[in-house]
């Protein structure tokens, strides 16, 4: 890890050994900057989730879980933002979903704590205990519905549910697909508590005329980039509290999980070019957008 400013650039603050590998296939930061996690490929094939940690002698990362993977074809994976306990990993053909679970070891007993140690602080009792947590991990995965498509991307929003893009191949050869509006984490629930998995119910956004390749949420919309070249402000889901507390500023065109607007971006439709991913500037006021040719648009 790193730390740049303007004076002394890049300043290395912590590391960590992971093991003896060559490659990492993708590193992703929780929200809260508190929590990353490594995917390693073959033959590690796993994902280490690290944890920063202030001590006296400055910052250090801690391994918290190592989890073997089975899953292949990785697109990308990312923290639940609002929960850093659960990890939402893409594949071409598959979804899983990862929740990180805090843990006594069966050995630790309440009585092991002295009665000097019960009568410190606060944050050095606290401190006691989380010494002896262990993290344990339970897994949620779906497989793609037919051979003949493929996950291309995902996000998170506010409610803890997932947005997922899968497209296909037309007969004419053009890319298609549709959005999935999912809820993985009941769906876990559900398996961990009664024993079954449920079937996973899903949410189609209506309105969409190519296959979605990249996608990123904003205040009010779920910004689609489209295999044509085009961009989809698609009206996103809003609780039943959140929608009346908004109803004003959405106006009356709103319509849950539909296409309100579809930008024609000049330069991507000219060139057969299309953007592939997309990330916010530090400040959250612009986008900035990488396509399958290699460009950069901001």
């Amino acid at each position: 890890m790193y730390n740049y400013t303007k004076e002394n650039f890049f300043e290395r603050v912590a590391e960590a050994k992971i093991g003896n590998v060559i490659d990492v296939t993708y590193i992703e930061i929780s929200r809260d900057g508190s929590r990353v996690a490594i995917l390693l490929p073959e033959p590690t094939n796993a994902l280490k989730v690290l944890e920063f940690v202030n001590q006296s002698e400055g910052v250090k990362f801690r391994e918290i879980l190592s989890i073997p993977m089975t899953l292949s074809d990785f697109k990308e994976l990312k923290f639940n933002p609002m929960n850093k306990n659960f990890i939402f990993l893409l594949t071409k053909s598959q979804y899983q979903l990862i929740e990180i679970i805090d843990s006594f070891n069966e050995e630790y007993q309440f009585d092991d704590i002295s009665k000097e140690q019960m009568t410190q602080s606060l944050d050095e009792f606290k401190q006691i205990e989380e010494e002896k947590i262990i993290k344990r991990y339970e897994t949620y995965t779906i497989s793609c519905d037919s051979a003949h498509s493929q996950y291309a991307c995902f996000s998170w929003d506010r409610y803890g549910k997932v947005y997922v893009s899968e497209i296909y191949n037309s007969d004419s050869g053009d890319l298609n697909g549709e959005v999935r509006y999912i809820d993985p984490v009941r769906s876990l629930t559900v398996q961990r508590e009664k024993g079954e998995t449920l079937e996973q119910s899903a949410e189609i956004i209506d309105g969409i005329s190519s296959a979605v390749t990249s996608m990123i949420l904003t205040q009010r919309y779920l910004v689609c980039a489209l295999a044509n070249g085009c961009i989809d402000l698609v009206n996103m889901h809003f609780s039943d509290k959140d929608l009346k507390e908004y109803r004003n500023t959405l106006g009356s065109s709103y319509k849950r999980l539909s296409v309100d607007k579809e930008l024609k971006v000049s330069k991507l439709t000219a060139a057969n070019d299309y953007i592939i991913s997309m990330k916010y500037d530090l400040g959250y006021k612009k986008i900035m957008a990488k396509t399958i040719m290699n460009n950069i648009y901001i």
